[in-house]
């Protein structure tokens, strides 16, 4: 008996060597003698499989890293935010009347400064998704861990989850961000917009469902 032609693939590299070890040590305790020669037991990029070439990088480059070489370093658009203990707020400089602005939930309201401040990124990102796309960001915050947590993500589950949501969204719309920190002082109109609170903003409460 001849078994040819197998493959298997998984998003994992250490995963993939596993699993590759497993399907020859089994071939091996069934009494097949793998013919080292013809065979890759090690994960590759790049592959013949009959006749099709599979090409990892030429597949994935051009869609997955969408920065460029480029020496241009310089923003096209300026944005501000912060938050407080009632809801959050920014702008685009440029644009002085795109603003954005929301409440926070009582629940939300309870969590910590860096959290409310990087959600405020993450919400007025998205609300502004279609004017900051295809643009280099210059992103001002005066909290410090904000920017360092935007720059790096966070060990924190909570935030790190905020952090990719925040990297893959301007991934998606190629949007360049650059956070950096700016004083208290210096970001009063962000400021002021996440301290209005909207008395209209009615929602249904979460024990309405319980019944």
């Amino acid at each position: 008996m001849y078994l040819d032609d197998g493959l298997g693939t998984h998003t994992n590299e250490d995963i993939c060597k596993t699993v590759s070890e497993e399907v020859r040590q089994d071939l091996i305790m069934s009494g097949f003698v793998p013919k080292n020669e013809k065979s890759k037991w090690s994960p590759i990029k790049h592959l013949v499989f009959l006749g099709y070439s599979i090409d990892t990088y030429q597949e994935h480059l051009g869609r997955v890293n969408v920065k460029t070489f480029t020496s241009d370093l310089s923003c096209q658009s300026v944005v501000y935010s912060d938050a407080s203990n009632t809801g959050y707020g920014g702008y685009i400089v440029e644009k002085p009347f795109n603003i954005a602005h929301g409440m926070w939930s009582e629940c939300e309201s309870t969590k910590s400064s860096t959290w409310k401040e990087l959600n405020a990124v993450k919400h007025i990102l998205l609300s502004m998704v279609d004017i900051l796309k295809d643009k280099r960001i210059k992103w001002f915050s005066d909290n410090q861990n904000v920017v360092s947590i935007v720059a790096k993500g966070s060990m924190k589950p909570e935030l790190q989850d905020i952090a990719l949501c925040i990297f893959e969204n301007c991934l998606t719309h190629h949007i360049s961000t650059d956070a950096e920190w700016v004083p208290r002082t210096f970001n009063e109109k962000a400021d002021y917009i996440s301290l209005i609170i909207d008395y209209d903003d009615w929602g249904v409460g979460e024990q309405l469902f319980t019944y």
